[in-house]
C-alpha cells in the first residue's frame, strides 16, 4: 500500500510551514487540464509507480456529479471551532478542499483526506484541474489512498506517526457527512468503525522516549507476585450485567451532585477517579471502585489518608507505582490496558482500553462490568468560570493544575498545554485544553465501542455545562428507589507455577540486556568495514531489518523490548524514511548507514543507564 501523502511530501516538503497567498477559487494556470494530468501522472510514476498504475491513462473529462449542500454543511460544521485538525473519510469531488481554502479557520487546520478506492477517477479528474503544489502551500494537507480496509492500519500509522502528531489526534475531528459517490459512500460506512478503533489504539504509541516507557515497565516488575495473585479486570467482566453505575470524575460540576449520589449510592455501582475519592468520602459516599492510571510515585498522595477509611477496590494499571496500590492491601484490581506491555505480562488476559486518565477509566470500567446504564458525573473536560476542578478534589490535583495553568496559552507548541475551544453541551463552545481534548476523545471512543451494550448518560448534557461527549445521552441522575444492589467481589484463581514462570521471564531480562549489547557491538563492527557509497540497496535493507530490537532478545521477552524501546525503534525508522532528499541512491544508502551507526552506538549506552534501575526492580519482584 502506498500513500499519496508520501509522494506529495517529497514533491513539496515545505507544505507544513508555508501558508501561501490563499487566493479564491480553484488553483489554475494556463496549462490545459489533459496536459496537467499527464504531468502529474508522470511525476507519480517516477516517485511511486503503484499509485500511478491505478490512475487512468487518459484524463477523465467528467468528474462526479454530487449534490453540493451536504459538503457545504459538513465543512461549515468542521470549521465552526478552532480544533486542531480534520480527517475527511472520502474525497468526494474535491470541493471540500476548496471550501477549506476559502475559510480562514480551515486554512489553519491540519487536514488528512482518505481517498477511497472507488474515487480514483474523481481524484484523477482533480489532477487535471488543480495545481497540487500550490494547493499544498495553501492548506496543511495530506492525501491518503485507501483501496481496501486492509490499507487503513498503515495509513493511520503514517498520518499520525510521531509523538507530536499523535497528541493532535484529540483535536482531530472525523468528517463523514460530505457527499460521496454511492460506491464510496458504501465503503465509508463499512470502514468507519475500523477507523475509530485504529485512532483510539494509536494513542497507545504516545511514549515519547525510552525512559518514559521503561518507567511503566519498571513499576510493573516492582509489583512482583501481586500481579499474579490479586484480581484482574477479567475477573470482573460482565459481573454486573444489566445493572447500573455512576462514573464520577472531578470536574467543576461534580460537587452539585453529592447529595443525590449519597442517596442512591447503594442502588448502583459507584466508580470514581482517584482525585475525588476524598471528597466523596467526606460527603458520606463510599465508592465501590477508585481508578488510577498515572505512574509518578507522588500519586499516592491522592489516596494515602483515605484508603484505610473505605472498602473501595483500587483499579490500577500495572504501570502505576507500587506506593499507590499498597495502601489498599489486597483490595486491588489490575487493569490490562491496550498497549504492548500487557501481552508480555500475560498474553491470555483480555486487553481493554482505559483511556489516558482516571476519569476515562471510570467509563471503561462501567463497560467492562457490563452495566446497562452508566451516568457520567463531573466529566466536564473544560474550564467553568476559570475553575478546572470541583469542590472536594485532592489538594495535590489542584496544585498540579495550578502549575499547568501557568503554561497554558492558545499558541503553546505543546498540544497538552494549549488552550482550545471544544463544542459545549447545549450549543456553542467552551474553553478547554489539549490534554482534556485527548481525554474527551478517549471517552468518545470507549462509548462508541460499548454502544451495543451500555447507554451512557452525561448529566452535563442535561445541565448545559462542560464539553460535549459524542455518543452520550442527556438525562438526570436517577431518584432513590430503596432497592439495594447486592455487591460482591470474585476470587482470583492462580497457581504457583504461573508465578514461577512469570518471575523467570522477568529475571531473564538481565541476560537479554547483555545479549542486545553484545549483538549490537557485532553489528557496529560490521558497519565499520563498509565504505562510502559502496553499499547496495539490498545490503542496507538487510542490515536495517537486523537492528530490530524485538528480534535480538529471547523470544519470551520480545514484547517487553518492543514496548520499552518503541520510541527508539520509531525514531530510527522515521529518520531512515526522512533521510531520502539526496541526489542519488548511493548517497541515500550511505546516509542511512550513518543513522544505523548512531543507533547502534546509542542503544548499548542507554541499556547501561537503565540496568541499575532494572536490577532494583527485579530485586523487588518477589
Amino acid at each position: 500500500m502506498a500513500s499519496v501523502e508520501t509522494v506529495l511530501a517529497r514533491a513539496t516538503p515545505e507544505r507544513s510551514s508555508v501558508a501561501g497567498n490563499h487566493s479564491e477559487g480553484r488553483v489554475m494556470n494556463s496549462v490545459q487540464p489533459a496536459q496537467r494530468y499527464r504531468d502529474a501522472r508522470a511525476r507519480l510514476a517516477i516517485q511511486v509507480g503503484a499509485i500511478a498504475a491505478l490512475l487512468p491513462e487518459q484524463w477523465p473529462e467528467r468528474g462526479p456529479q454530487l449534490e453540493s449542500r451536504p459538503t457545504i454543511e459538513a465543512m461549515r460544521l468542521a470549521t465552526s471551532t478552532l480544533n486542531e485538525g480534520l480527517l475527511l473519510i472520502g474525497f468526494g469531488d474535491g470541493s471540500a478542499l476548496h471550501h477549506l481554502r476559502q475559510d480562514p479557520i480551515g486554512r489553519s487546520k491540519l487536514v488528512h483526506v482518505l481517498i477511497l478506492g472507488p474515487e480514483i477517477s474523481a481524484f484523477a479528474h482533480m489532477l487535471g484541474h488543480t495545481d497540487l503544489e500550490v494547493l499544498f502551500k495553501e492548506l496543511h494537507l495530506s492525501l491518503h489512498l485507501v483501496r481496501t480496509p486492509a490499507d487503513l492500519g498503515p495509513v493511520i500509522s503514517l498520518a499520525f506517526s510521531d509523538h507530536g502528531q499523535i497528541t493532535r489526534l484529540a483535536g482531530t475531528r472525523l468528517v463523514d457527512q460530505h457527499a460521496l459517490m454511492p460506491e464510496a459512500a458504501e465503503m465509508r460506512e463499512v470502514i468507519k468503525p475500523q477507523i475509530r478503533k485504529l485512532i483510539m489504539e494509536r494513542y497507545d504509541c504516545l511514549g515519547n522516549d525510552v525512559y518514559d516507557t521503561f518507567l511503566g515497565a519498571k513499576h510493573a516488575l516492582m509489583h512482583g507476585k501481586a500481579l499474579i495473585r490479586q484480581r484482574r479486570s477479567s475477573d470482573y467482566l460482565q459481573r454486573y450485567a444489566g445493572k447500573s453505575a455512576l462514573c464520577i470524575a472531578s470536574g467543576p460540576s461534580v460537587a452539585a451532585h453529592f447529595d443525590r449520589i449519597r442517596e442512591i449510592q447503594h442502588e448502583h455501582i459507584i466508580i470514581c477517579a482517584d482525585s475525588i475519592l476524598g471528597g466523596l468520602l467526606k460527603n458520606g459516599i463510599e465508592p465501590d471502585f477508585v481508578c488510577m492510571v498515572e505512574r509518578p510515585d507522588s500519586m499516592h498522595r491522592l489516596i494515602d489518608e483515605h484508603a484505610p477509611n473505605c472498602k473501595s477496590i483500587m483499579v490500577a494499571l500495572p504501570v502505576v507505582h507500587p506506593s499507590s496500590v499498597k495502601p489498599f492491601g489486597d483490595r486491588v484490581m489490575w487493569w490490562w490496558n491496550a498497549d504492548d506491555l500487557y501481552p508480555w505480562l500475560d498474553p491470555k488476559e483480555p486487553r481493554l482500553s482505559s483511556g489516558r486518565s482516571a476519569g476515562t477509566l471510570t467509563v471503561a470500567l462501567a463497560g467492562a462490568l457490563g452495566v446497562k446504564t452508566a451516568w457520567l458525573v463531573g466529566h466536564d473536560l473544560a474550564f467553568r468560570d476559570g475553575q478546572s476542578h470541583g469542590n472536594g478534589v485532592a489538594p495535590m490535583a489542584l496544585e498540579t493544575q495550578t502549575t499547568i495553568n501557568r503554561e497554558l496559552s492558545r499558541t503553546n507548541q505543546n498540544y497538552y498545554r494549549r488552550i482550545v475551544d471544544a463544542p459545549r453541551n447545549g450549543g456553542g463552545t467552551v474553553e478547554t485544553m489539549g490534554v482534556w481534548e485527548i481525554f474527551r476523545s478517549d471517552i468518545e471512543g470507549i462509548v462508541y465501542s460499548l454502544q451495543a451494550q451500555t447507554t451512557f448518560v452525561n448529566i452535563n448534557l442535561e445541565d448545559g455545562v462542560g464539553a460535549a461527549i459524542t455518543g452520550t445521552q442527556a438525562g438526570k441522575l436517577p431518584t432513590a428507589t430503596g432497592e439495594r444492589l447486592t455487591k460482591s467481589h470474585p476470587e482470583r484463581v492462580w497457581t504457583e507455577a504461573e508465578w514461577e514462570a512469570y518471575r523467570a521471564r522477568c529475571l531473564r531480562l538481565r541476560e537479554d540486556f547483555d545479549t542486545v549489547k553484545a549483538r549490537f557491538k557485532e553489528f557496529l563492527a560490521d558497519l565499520a568495514s563498509w565504505k562510502p557509497l559502496a553499499q547496495s540497496r539490498d545490503q542496507v535493507e538487510i542490515m536495517g531489518k537486523s537492528l530490530d530490537l524485538t528480534k535480538v532478545p529471547s523470544n519470551e521477552n520480545r514484547d517487553w523490548f518492543a514496548y520499552v524501546f518503541r520510541a527508539a525503534l520509531r525514531n530510527l525508522m522515521v529518520r531512515l524514511h526522512h533521510n531520502t532528499y539526496v541526489r542519488t541512491m548511493p548517497e541515500r544508502n550511505w546516509n542511512q548507514v550513518q543513522i544505523m551507526r548512531l543507533y547502534l552506538e546509542s542503544i548499548p549506552g542507554l541499556i547501561d543507564r537503565l540496568s541499575p534501575e532494572l536490577n532494583h526492580a527485579l530485586e523487588q519482584c518477589q
